[in-house]
């Protein structure tokens, strides 16, 4: 049996040498855990505002849809109000002008729902011939139960954010990291004295 010992005594030596990239390589994978944690919650957030903001763009939508709506039969009613001598003529023709307006806005804010219903389902990878349909009774209760303010004050707020945010951590932690590299590059300075030694153990065979 035969052992062979290789010891570095200046360059190379010590266990901080040794393990850098071991251990450079668990603290990377931890960076990846964290930076995949921190898009999952960004994509969560950013989906849930993408969802409230085209809500939003429906019910505005609709508003505009009733308006048109209420001024088309206004017009209606005063046609025939003019046709019967009670009303002028003009008062028909500035029913129509603003029955004519109220229908462009309400096109002009179908179309733009259109346009970012098909960027949602986009952004949530499917197609734009997927058929995706809104909850409107989501935004009723959410006006009728309003918005809870937040519970903390601006200071706690970024004292939490400073000790929490992930991708801040990770920064710090590569401070840490370029120290380390540091005292690696020093040892790069050191003399080259290695201690070799070979150990041989005689066995005995039948």
């Amino acid at each position: 049996i035969s052992l062979n010992i290789l010891q570095p005594l200046f360059r190379g030596a010590g266990r901080q040498i040794a393990q850098e990239n071991l251990i450079q390589s668990e603290r990377e994978a931890v960076y990846g855990i964290r930076s995949f944690v921190r898009y999952q919650k960004n994509f969560s957030i950013e989906t849930t505002e993408k969802f409230l903001q085209l809500l939003l763009i429906e019910n505005r939508t609709e508003n505009y849809k009733n308006n048109y709506e209420s001024l088309r039969d206004t017009r209606e009613r005063i046609e025939m109000l003019a046709e019967a001598g009670r009303l002028p003529p003009f008062q028909v023709d500035q029913a129509r002008q603003n029955e004519y307006a109220s229908y462009q806005r309400w096109v002009n804010a179908k179309n733009s729902y259109v346009s970012q219903l098909d960027s949602y389902k986009v952004f949530l990878g499917l197609s734009t011939e997927d058929v995706v349909m809104l909850d409107e009774k989501l935004l009723e209760h959410l006006v009728e139960a309003g918005v809870a303010l937040p519970d903390f004050t601006i200071d706690e707020f970024v004292e939490n954010a400073v000790s929490r945010r992930l991708d801040l951590l990770t920064d710090y932690d590569r401070i840490e990291d370029a120290k380390r590299k540091i005292n690696v590059a020093l040892d790069k300075f050191k003399p080259k004295v290695n201690l070799t030694a070979r150990v041989t153990v005689p066995t005995e065979t039948e």
